[in-house]
């Protein structure tokens, strides 16, 4: 039995299955003759399951990544509010500008506001990539497809984990400039 099935615009240029070596036109000829084969019937029937799976599975890839760039982007504001009030507490004390760990905690602070705006920009672009572009979302076959597909999968995370040492190598510079001990250090 030969089985036809749907293809992506990018699995185009790939060579069909030796089992596929037949024509569309010399199937209908040989359903027409009686011998056995595929009708367009079959044909249709397969090719709209084929395609209904594919709308459910890119479906549900839609709403996980979704949760995941929402939740990333939340969480990214968060760390930018948060490093933007520490940053405003570690400028305003006076005799900053004296101190080493003084300079260790504004730079990592103010690198944390930067990458996380930017991680809020990138997941708000990971967000409409999925949304609009959902071709962006088929199985990656050409190497632009599988690049882009890191990027949005992968970029919002690896900042916010960027972002959380910077954070963290910032507070502890802090609690250090200070001379407060780690339990009495505030968050902010």
């Amino acid at each position: 039995m030969i089985a036809l099935r749907t293809e992506s615009p990018s699995m185009a240029s790939y060579p069909s299955p030796p089992s596929q070596a037949r024509s569309t036109e010399e199937i209908v000829k040989s359903s027409d003759s009686g011998s056995p084969g595929i009708t367009d019937s079959e044909l249709r029937s397969e090719s709209v399951e084929q395609g209904r799976q594919l709308l459910i599975e890119n479906g549900e890839e839609k709403k996980r990544y979704l949760r995941i760039f929402q939740a990333v982007m939340i969480f990214s504001m968060f760390f930018t509010f948060l490093t933007y009030l520490s940053l405003s507490t570690s400028l305003s004390i006076p005799d900053t500008q004296t101190s080493t760990s003084w300079e260790v905690v504004n730079l990592c602070w103010f690198s944390a506001l930067v990458l996380s705006i930017a991680s809020v920009a990138n997941t708000f672009l990971g967000i409409m990539i999925v949304v609009y572009r959902s071709d962006f979302l088929l199985p990656p076959v050409h190497p632009r497809h599988r690049v882009l597909h890191a990027w949005y999968k992968f970029s919002p995370l690896l900042l916010v984990v960027i972002i959380d040492y910077l954070y963290v190598i910032g507070d502890l510079a802090f609690t250090r400039s200070t001379h407060q001990s780690a339990s009495q250090q505030p968050l902010l």
